[in-house]
């Protein structure tokens, strides 16, 4: 699912703004005509800076909540609290706690600021009457996913730092330093080597190449973008991604974690296996895996147990599909899946460290033989001079 901020006309008449999570523009759209209310503009959120603030105040809400539930604070004076400066939503969730609804329903009012998910599992905890409880293992949750995502994030940065310096430097050496020798080559009348003329043609139409490689990227990210966005095309890519050698593993294991450790608190919450999947649906970024929560959910409605639909499903291991099965047959099928979300964590944090090992002295490997050539191709001119005197 995406983020969209809308603006519309609500039943009284007044102008509403704010935020819906759907699958496409059109079907936000939908939604906010079932809300009865008139859209006028629907657009998707693309600021990443607000949506990893958000992430921030929903593990920061849940955490304060808990402990100020389970200290025995009234709900309404630790909402006041919990909410900070955010004066917006906190006088909607206030508003409605005093009109008498519980929590849960006031948090899914409240515009977009907390998702089903967390609704979901606050309506579990209000129903089984542990909510301090739920709601800081909600806090776990949410904290291990953002945890996680901001590794993988930090882990990029730097290999994408060194390409992009390594990548302007060998520019400047393509297009200001390597010209200067061939022109001094070219008063002494020597034959360059090979590497040389090679990379005095590339120079000279260096501009040339620069611009049609802008042009093909610019393409290629376009159709890929729309490609992206459609259902099926969504899904071949994100399969595809999952399919790489090491972003790839590194990435199937982080969504094992998540899928695991959730469903673990989603059915101790008392959530049922089905609904669980279902909310899975709405935190997990991949569409390819989207699809596959929604094959289980229908190989469960047709009466299978969850790890024959994990078996249906094929993007699980026989280990994990053993622990679920047994699991399920000892009734502790919440603890097994705590205990998998467990190793499938281990097994991404080892895959993360292992991926920032490797990548960094590969990256230098391969700049250092780029750098190398244009190297050579300025001292063997000068080797092959220095041989005629």
């Amino acid at each position: 699912m995406h983020k969209y901020t809308y603006e519309g006309m609500n039943k009284a008449g007044s102008r509403e703004k704010g935020y819906i999570q759907a699958d496409s523009v059109k079907e936000a759209m939908t939604e906010l005509r079932r809300q009865q209310i008139v859209p006028i503009k629907v657009r998707r959120s693309w600021l990443p800076q607000q949506k990893n603030n958000l992430e921030k105040f929903r593990i920061n809400f849940c955490k304060q909540m808990a402990v100020m539930l389970e200290a025995g604070i009234p709900t309404m004076q630790a909402v006041d609290i919990s909410m900070g400066n955010r004066e917006d939503v906190k006088g909607m969730l206030k508003d409605n706690l005093a009109k008498g609804y519980a929590l849960s329903t006031a948090m899914q009012m409240s515009k977009g600021y907390f998702s089903d998910f967390m609704v979901s599992v606050v309506r579990a905890g209000e129903l089984s009457g542990n909510l301090p409880q739920v709601l800081s293992k909600l806090h776990e949750i949410l904290k291990k996913n953002h945890d996680s995502k901001e590794k993988l994030k930090g882990i990029m940065i730097y290999p994408i730092f060194l390409c992009s310096v390594s990548g302007f430097l060998m520019l400047l050496l393509l297009y200001q330093v390597l010209p200067v020798f061939a022109t001094v080559f070219a008063g002494f009348d020597a034959q360059l080597p090979w590497i040389t003329t090679m990379l005095l043609k590339l120079g000279d139409n260096l501009t040339l190449y620069l611009g049609q490689g802008m042009v093909v990227f610019l393409l290629v990210g376009g159709i890929l973008y729309r490609i992206y966005h459609t259902h099926k095309g969504g899904i071949f890519l994100d399969r595809l991604r999952l399919g790489m050698p090491l972003l790839g593993r590194l990435c199937r294991q982080r969504e094992q974690a998540v899928f695991f450790n959730t469903m673990a608190m989603l059915i101790n919450s008392g959530i049922s296996i089905r609904r669980s999947l279902e909310l899975l649906e709405n935190i997990c970024q991949n569409m390819y895996l989207q699809f596959k929560y929604k094959s289980m959910n229908r190989q469960l409605a047709q009466g299978s147990s969850l790890s024959g639909a994990m078996r249906v499903a094929g993007v699980y291991s026989h280990m994990e599909m053993t622990v679920v099965g047994a699991g399920e047959k000892s009734g502790e099928l919440a603890g097994m899946l705590a205990y998998m979300g467990e190793i499938c964590q281990q097994e991404a944090n080892g895959s993360m460290d292992r991926f920032s090992t490797m990548v960094e002295p590969m990256i230098i490997l391969l700049l250092g033989l780029v750098v190398g050539g244009i190297v050579m191709s300025t001292i063997l001119p000068i080797l092959d001079m220095m041989t005629l005197f």
